[in-house]
């Protein structure tokens, strides 16, 4: 996949300018990159605030077929830790499905939106948010951290750029050709969901039980009173510290 920078100083979202450039017929491997989003969003319609210093990027991709969004959540995800942890010694960890905690606090969140013909993919937009040394403000502090907070100096963003695209490329590409084992099984390694109590809402309900794996279709493996279940998409929360 070449890569191709589209940079923007300010818009409403990186996904909404990548959207317009997939509609006119930008190719696979668009990435569009803003220095700050006015209306940045997360998964399930969440406000993101995304600020000057932070990474904020949307990536195209076009892929012939695909099996599972959540496979690619999981590559992000997997790309930006991978990419941080070769410039700096950070306890980076993966929740299920689509956050990079640090100190159990969101340091970069992933959103995949998708437009299909019949079952034909028009094309994804995989965005990413990464804290680098955006100031983060009241509440927030609870549950997100910058990379700037942990590591206590101005990070410079160039480097977890091209680290993360080169790590999204190689991960993708393994996916393409149906290796996922490498992709899951490196994952797993980060993970700091599997292992623990959890409490998942869900389109169907609330579960409650204990996050035993991710199969190889990126879904999460749940136990509780009533057996095992299998968790395509949902909104985690870890009740417990992992025994790991």
């Amino acid at each position: 996949m070449m890569l191709r920078i589209y940079r923007v100083r300010e818009c409403t979202s990186t996904q909404d300018v990548a959207r317009e450039l997939a509609e006119d017929g930008w190719v696979e491997g668009t990435v569009v990159i803003a220095d700050r989003m006015t209306e940045g969003r997360g998964r399930l319609g969440r406000r993101w605030i995304a600020d000057y210093g932070g990474l904020w990027m949307t990536v195209i991709l076009r892929p012939k077929s695909v099996n599972n969004l959540q496979l690619i959540n999981l590559a992000a995800g997997l790309s930006v830790i991978e990419g941080i942890k070769k410039l700096y010694r950070v306890p980076l960890g993966l929740k299920w499905p689509n956050d990079v905690l640090l100190e159990d606090r969101k340091v970069c969140g992933v959103l995949s939106e998708a437009k299909f013909t019949g079952t034909t993919v028009d094309y994804i937009l995989l965005g990413i948010g990464i804290n680098v040394n955006n100031e983060l403000h009241g509440a927030l502090k609870d549950t997100a951290i910058s990379l700037k907070d942990y590591l206590g100096f101005e990070i410079p963003t160039q480097p977890i750029l091209t680290e993360v695209l080169k790590n999204l490329n190689n991960f993708y590409a393994e996916l393409l050709i149906g290796n996922t084992d490498d992709v899951i099984s490196k994952w797993k390694k980060y993970s700091v969901t599997i292992g623990r109590s959890v409490k998942v809402y869900t389109s169907e309900g609330v579960i409650i039980g204990v996050a035993v794996d991710v199969d190889s279709d990126g879904s999460l493996i749940m136990k509780d009173d009533e057996g095992v279940k299998r968790i395509y998409s949902g909104d985690v929360i870890h009740l417990i510290h992992n025994n790991g």
